[in-house]
């Protein structure tokens, strides 16, 4: 367990849907949230650690950290302040790395076994992250995987907040 404490997904969707009710769409995906607290894959989400958690022994985690293209080009536009204070940008780099952990966790989670080398390679270097970040409606549908460019990542990195009732709501 972390230090912080969050407050319950039912809690949190339950504020997000009286305070964005008139979003459209929203409620599928507040139930969709709600879907996959309940489901199995969730369960064994949440027991994951760290990457040492999820890799074989023999696995170089230093070569690991050799990043794709994608978080290179992240890490040239993008703020990497760690810590998410009132005037420092709503999209780091931070963002981009979950995406890549989340999408190794999930690999690991289906093939059932800790990863080996060539596969943790595969989700670093692999298309999903540039999938589902640069086209999330329809990441696993896509046969032209998109690339991101340092233009693209500079307007993402000024995205602000729409107004402090969402702010305050969200952060």
């Amino acid at each position: 367990m972390g230090i912080f404490k969050a407050d319950p997904t039912k809690k949190v969707v339950k504020n997000l849907f009286n305070t964005f009710e008139d979003v459209e769409g929203l409620k599928e995906v507040l139930c969709d949230i709600l879907d996959l607290e309940n489901s199995e894959i969730y369960e064994k989400l949440v027991k994951i650690i760290e990457w040492k958690d999820i890799v074989d022994y023999s696995v170089d985690l230093k070569y690991h950290e050799k990043s794709s293209e994608l978080i290179e080009l992240a890490r040239k536009n993008l703020s990497s302040f760690r810590i998410r204070l009132p005037l420092t940008p709503l999209i780091t780099i931070r963002d981009f790395v979950v995406v890549y952990s989340f999408i190794g966790f999930i690999y690991y989670i289906n093939l059932d076994h800790k990863l080996n080398q060539e596969e943790l390679d595969k989700t670093e270097r692999g298309d999903m992250a540039n999938k589902i970040l640069l086209a999330p409606k329809d990441f696993d549908k896509i046969k032209d995987v998109p690339q991101a460019t340092s233009d693209f990542l500079k307007k993402l990195g000024k995205v602000k907040w729409k107004d402090k009732k969402t702010k305050k709501t969200l952060r």
